[in-house]
């Protein structure tokens, strides 16, 4: 039975996350090269060869996602969402540096991260501060600036930043909580799915057992006046019975190597071939009773 794994379905949820929002973000990241050539007219193909390099990671985990282990799927996410980040600060600084907004298009890729892939405060912190660095590394050092306007685009990316530390803190916090409940309601009913299996073994190893120790019994009490074909026929009905209830103990350990999840599989498999009903019906023998 498949046990539930809670820092493992997180991960799923994340590698799921990053991979529907992979096309349209890609799609979007390119398109604005348009933008960026109608803002400074120069080479459109300069802007998107520029923006397709730096999203480029993002792309081939898109195509090899199935070969990547998801416990590692933080690492990718930083790794990604770095590389659009120092993108459209590489394109920032071909735009003019602080004196563009594109310290908004940080922004959106840091949203976007928020939005689908949550991290934890530390990772997130460890991001940001990063975005900052080769932003206003590229986009401040190489340009003489006014300090107003330095002031300025600092003060809108850390007021941002801040903020978004505090949803994201809150936001994983509630999904982790969203997952134990349903790592608790599937326990749950693992464990009635485990009690009605195994009442239904119950079921299976009684009826047999029951007949074969009636007979026993019968066969053991001294005041027993069977003749030999009796007798016979008696050990008979309690050798079926035995090995009735061996072929339910081959079929529950079939049924264990296949690890079938389905309750109702699981009742039927152990049925089948034992026609229990009809097994009893054939061994029904009134003295016996």
């Amino acid at each position: 039975m498949a046990t539930f794994n809670l820092e493992k379905e997180f991960n799923h949820f994340k590698s799921q996350n990053l991979i529907k929002l992979g096309l349209p973000a890609i799609i979007i990241y390119l398109l604005n090269s348009l933008a960026d050539y109608s803002l400074v007219k120069r080479d459109f193909l300069f802007f998107f060869g520029v923006r397709a390099i730096f999203i480029s990671p993002y792309f081939l985990y898109l195509l090899f996602h199935k070969n990547v282990s998801q416990k590692f799927i933080d690492s990718f996410v930083i790794f990604i969402f770095f590389a659009a980040a120092a993108g459209v600060s590489t394109v920032s600084y071909y735009m003019g540096g602080l004196t563009t907004d594109y310290y908004f298009g940080i922004i959106v890729v840091s949203f976007a991260q928020l939005a689908f892939i949550p991290l934890s405060l530390s990772l997130s912190i460890v991001l940001d501060l990063s975005f900052a660095l080769v932003f206003f590394t590229l986009n401040f050092l190489p340009f003489e600036h006014s300090q107003e306007l330095i002031i300025k685009q600092i003060t809108n990316y850390a007021s941002f930043s801040i903020l978004k530390l505090l949803i994201a803190n809150r936001s994983r916090n509630l999904i982790l909580t969203a997952l134990s409940s349903i790592k608790l309601k599937k326990e749950l009913g693992e464990r009635t799915h485990v009690q009605k299996l195994l009442g239904e073994l119950s079921h299976l190893f009684n009826n047999p057992l029951f007949i074969s120790m009636t007979i026993l019994k019968k066969l053991k009490r001294s005041d027993n006046n069977d003749s030999e074909e009796e007798v016979q026929r008696s050990l008979e009905k309690a050798y079926q019975a035995n090995k009735r209830m061996a072929e339910v103990a081959s079929k529950m350990l079939e049924l264990y190597k296949r690890k079938d999840d389905d309750f109702e599989m699981q009742k039927d498999f152990l049925y089948e071939a034992s026609d229990l009903q009809q097994f009893e019906e054939g061994l029904k023998d009134p003295e016996t009773d």
